[in-house]
């Protein structure tokens, strides 16, 4: 167990101590992986119980197997003309000038024991052997460094001599004496390499996203020729690959995946790429194009005939995956197989879209065969000692894109929408329940856990202590790495229902704990009350230290569902208590009047005192499920009642009306006094989950109903569908009117569990359905693909239409319940699975480590098209110029009217802003109208100033930082939908700018993102529309 634990780092950075090991590594996981799927088709026998010694290597290999894909840097350490490189489970990729080459193993596996044929124990990583120890002296004799697939030094990509001029170097003298002695069958490697045909020479190869772990090469005893603290990378881009088309190459769980990016006013037939060591290409009915790889046994089949090869059920690893390359799997197995077991990789049919105005715009793409191959001499793969090489001849499998007519003013890009999703969890049952998310994208997500090896770093306590625990996780801004993350609790059971982020980047976590020993500090109440206690806890920016700790509770029953923190860092509590001696302060309510009662809890900046405090409830049980809080103070509570008598004030619904209603309540600032408070609910039951506030006051509450008559107001959808739905309503400042209150669900049973809104008022609802037929729009998953799925819906901001509504999980069961937004308008959702095949991407943990994993994930905005209304004028009243309201960060070449709150669609009042021009708006289809060519909007004014600040700026090596540009009339109005272009004036080798060109949205801005390059220096950065420049200086270091 110590050796796993000492071990477990590897899962969070990579560290390669030398070459030798790198390969052994990657050995050893292909082991795993073929044992894994032998097993599972019933073709391994049971082998006998392995020791501890034995064991414990193996969980670490199965852990280092679970790394999300990355990219490495070449300082040397390979052939030069690789720029970059990727290595996986038998196979590694290498990116050149001249194409992407995959070099895919041909080993097979002989025996997963972890001892070889004499029945000796070979060395795989975690083992611990002295240096000189015969058992590695062995292993590194039965290493075979020639191998390209495992990445060894200075390996030339493609050595083309002929192998008879090779013969006197196949062998070296030690290997000749000491003969090999492998734990695998192998078959001959082979090369693939796909080689872009009438592309720039030369073309500049970057890489994007660095992340946190570095790779070291110590390779022989001089220190001098080591390579250490190479960096890592999320992605791979070749730029203006063809004059105006970039290609990319990034990962999705541990598999590799590419788009590629048409920029204004290039054309998507340009591209032409060309397979080399392939034999066939074929296109399918449905769009897909499969690339026959042929047998990788050729000699000596009959032999290995008894072993299979992987099945389609689980295809090998691949790099080349979906959309991208999908591995297709295997077509037969040895001895019995069509072709002579032909391998195939398969891409799927192209996914081409733009985004125009904040709306995705499909495009049909397809894949067209430029040559076929047949009669052709290809250029295929031959193999000299084991080493795969290349023969020249003529390439002839070519193939490209095409795509139906599309606005060639807009980026075009051949692939998909989920920034990241990721498991997260260890090998028992862990929940995921809250997500914050902080002003740079930083998401920290709450839950608990069963596991002892729940996935930590940088924590404060880092050991599981007993029954359940917290846990407190951030994600870095790009999903892929933790920036902190621990266990949080005592002896007993602890759980972590909800957190919030202030704008320091503090995280507040409220739960339920049953430790008399929870870790407290600060405390307003240091000592555990019995019966189980609410918890507050305050953890710093680094994750290492707790602000504050503190119970919150009485001598029976307490537990704090829903947590809020304000701009001065004061927390606002809300939960539960069934304690009649529950701290109070300033309290409009002092006592509890039922058997449960909510409560509302305001704790100050320092967690030492409570601001106040109070009970809310009736004479029966009273439920608080979420809080918010506007920027003025005022606190908005949800949850739910079984109380005739619940306190309310300007109700919109008086009176409770059957079994548990929801209630909607805002507290005044001093905490003393209701604002309004009403039911929400119709003759059966409801149930409040989840509430958000906007900057005008208008709450939103998210749940579940099975009520026939929930109240409903310009609803989207007025019937409950099913037995029960979720509901998602918008209340009025004042609370005394609906602006919006729809149901959402399905025939099947619907729950809505948390929501966040942006800033322009559209709403992110999260929870499950077990609806095959739940509503979905521009969905990622429009298919309910187990008995229970997430969900994740955006409500536009009238609440009359989806932007978007998918489904989120796997074959098994998943569960959203924990909801954030950023400005930029990315929602982040936090639940729990038990699927093997939860949708990930970008992914740390890419596999179900226990029965139940939370998992965290993050929905880009631009996968997120909102639907532009049709315009139409109120009857009788003047068309005045309209005021464009942007949706923040998404280029908006054409105003979007805002309406106003309970006006029915598609009548909006629009309101005329003083002294505007008043231009000819751009009248947007309704939603589902196809969008190809939407017509230019017209100038609303004449550019006068171009402008971007700060005039200069440091980046260090290989960082990015992004930079706005914005573009005004007289007066200062911006001037949006104008291209706003970039030229490099100094240091081109410096640094990179993307994209050459960008529109301004109707804030008059483009944003543009700066990339510095390993060189160091000053650059200078034009950015220029027509006559109007503006310049930025950049420093390298």
């Amino acid at each position: 167990m110590g050796m796993y634990r000492r071990i477990k780092v590897f899962r969070y950075c990579v560290v390669v101590s030398s070459l030798f090991v790198t390969s052994m590594i990657m050995d050893t996981a292909l082991t795993l992986a073929s044992a894994k799927h032998q097993a599972a088709s019933g073709s391994v026998a049971s082998s006998n119980p392995q020791s501890t010694e034995d064991a414990a290597p193996s969980r670490v290999v199965e852990t280092y197997g679970k790394l999300p894909l990355y990219f490495i840097r070449n300082d040397g350490q390979m052939d030069g003309e690789v720029k970059f490189y990727e290595k996986g489970s038998g196979h590694a990729t290498f990116f050149t000038g001249r194409g992407v080459t995959l070099s895919l193993s041909g080993k097979q596996e002989k025996e997963a024991s972890g001892r070889d044929e004499e029945g000796r124990k070979t060395v795989t990583v975690g083992d611990t052997v002295k240096p000189g120890s015969p058992t590695l002296q062995e292993r590194r004799l039965e290493m075979n460094d020639k191998d390209t697939a495992s990445g060894r030094a200075n390996a030339p990509l493609a050595d083309t001599r002929p192998c008879k001029e090779q013969s006197g170097e196949a062998t070296s003298k030690r290997e000749r004496q000491h003969p090999k002695r492998s734990t695998y069958d192998t078959a001959r490697p082979q090369l693939i390499t796909l080689v872009p045909l009438g592309a720039k020479k030369n073309p500049e190869i970057v890489a994007e996203g660095q992340q946190e772990c570095k790779v070291n090469y110590l390779i022989g005893n001089d220190p001098a020729k080591w390579k250490t603290s190479i960096p890592t990378y999320q992605s791979v881009v070749y730029r203006e690959l063809y004059k105006g088309i970039d290609m990319k190459f990034y990962g999705n769980n541990r598999q590799m995946e590419y788009d590629i990016i048409v920029k204004p006013g290039a054309s998507p037939s340009r591209v032409q790429l060309s397979y080399e060591g392939v034999e066939d290409v074929r296109i399918h009915e449905n769009g897909d194009m499969e690339i026959v790889l042929g047998s990788s046994l050729k000699e000596g089949a009959a032999e290995r005939s008894r072993q299979p090869l992987v099945s389609k059920r689980q295809p090998p690893e691949s790099p080349f995956v979906k959309g991208d390359f999908r591995d297709a799997g295997v077509s037969g197995e040895t001895g019995g197989s069509r072709e002579g077991n032909e391998r195939t990789i398969l891409q799927k049919k192209p996914y081409v879209y733009q985004i125009i105005d904040g709306k995705k715009v499909e495009i049909d793409g397809k894949f067209r065969v430029l040559s076929s191959g047949h009669g052709i001499r290809n250029r295929k793969s031959e193999t000299c000692d084991g080493l795969s090489r290349a023969n020249n001849q003529t390439s002839s499998f070519i193939y490209g894109f095409t795509v139906a007519s599309y606005d060639k003013r807009y980026p075009l890009v051949i692939d998909p929408a989920l920034v990241y999703s990721t498991y997260l969890g260890g090998s028992n049952d862990d929940w995921g329940s809250g997500i914050a998310v902080d002003s740079a994208g930083n998401a920290y997500v709450t839950g608990y856990t069963e596991s002892s090896n729940f996935p930590t770093k940088n924590a404060m306590y880092g050991t599981y202590t007993s029954s359940y625990d917290v846990f407190v996780t951030k994600i870095g801004t790009s999903g892929t790495s933790l920036s902190y993350s621990t266990y949080l609790g005592g002896g007993g059971g602890d759980r972590g229902w909800s957190i919030a982020v202030d704008s320091a980047g503090n995280a507040y976590v409220a739960g339920y704990t049953e430790s008399s020993d929870f870790p407290t500090k600060d405390a307003f109440d240091g000592s555990y009350n019995g019966s189980g206690d609410a918890f507050v806890t305050k953890i710093g920016t680094s994750g290492t230290s707790l602000s504050y700790s503190t119970y919150l509770g009485g001598s029976s029953y307490d537990a704090g569902s829903g947590i809020a923190v304000d701009s001065a860092g004061n927390a606002y509590v809300t939960g539960d208590t069934g304690s009649s001696d529950f701290p109070t302060a300033n309290a409009m309510y002092g006592t509890n009047t039922g058997n449960m009662d909510a409560f509302v809890t305001k704790i100050d900046a320092s967690g030492t005192s409570l601001s106040y405090s109070t009970y809310l409830g009736g004479s029966l049980q009273d439920y608080g499920r979420a809080i918010a809080v506007d920027s003025a103070g005022n606190a908005y509570v949800t949850g739910y009642t079984l109380s005739l008598d619940f306190p309310t004030k300007n109700a919109m619904y008086g009176t409770y009306t059957s079994s548990y209603d929801v209630f909607v309540t805002k507290i005044g600032t001093s905490g003393t006094s209701l604002s309004y408070s009403t039911y929400l609910g119709g003759s059966s039951g409801e149930y409040g989950w989840g509430i958000a506030v906007d900057s005008a006051g208008n709450a939103y509450v998210a749940g579940y109903t099975d009520s026939s008559d929930f109240p409903t107001a310009n609803a989207m959808y007025g019937t409950n569908t099913g037995k029960v739905d979720a509901f998602v309503a918008k209340i009025g400042a004042s609370g005394t009117s609906l602006s919006y209150s729809t149901y959402l669900g399905g025939s099947g049973d619907d729950y809505g569990y948390n929501m966040a809104v942006d800033s322009a008022g559209n709403a992110y609802v999260t929870g499950y359905t077990g609806s095959s037929d739940f509503p979905t729009a521009n969905a990622m998953y429009g298919t309910n693909t187990g008995n229970v799925d997430a969900f994740v819906t955006k409500i536009g901001a009238s609440g009359t239409s989806l932007s978007y509504s998918t489904y989120l999980g796997g074959s098994g069961d998943d569960y959203g319940y924990g909801m954030a937004v950023d400005s930029a308008g990315n929602a982040y959702v936090a639940g729990y699975t038990d699927s093997s095949d939860f949708p990930t991407a970008n992914a740390m943990y890419g596999t179900n480590t226990g029965k139940v994993d939370a998992f965290v994930a993050k929905i880009g905005a631009d996968a997120t098209p909102t639907p532009t209304p049709t315009v139409t004028p109120t009857p009788g009243t003047p068309t005045p110029t309209p005021t464009v309201t942007p949706t923040p960060n998404t280029p908006t070449p054409s105003p979007t009217i805002t309406p106003v709150p309970g006006t029915p669609i598609p009548t909006l009042t629009v309101t005329p802003t003083p002294g505007t021009p008043t231009p000819t708006p751009t009248v947007t289809p309704a939603p589902g109208t196809p969008t190809p060519t939407p017509s230019p909007t017209p100038e609303p004014c004449k550019p006068k100033k171009l402008n971007v600040r700060p005039k200069s700026l440091k980046l260090t090596r290989e960082t990015s930082v992004q930079k706005t540009v914005t573009l005004t009339c007289n007066g200062g109005l911006p001037s949006g939908n104008q291209p706003v272009a970039i030229k490099i004036m100094r240091g081109k080798k410096l640094v990179n700018v993307s994209p050459a060109e960008a529109y301004t949205n109707g804030n008059g801005q483009a944003t543009f993102t700066i990339t510095a390059t390993e060189k160091t220096g000053n650059a200078v950065v034009r950015f220029k529309y027509k006559n109007l420049t503006d310049d930025v200086t950049v420093k390298v270091r």
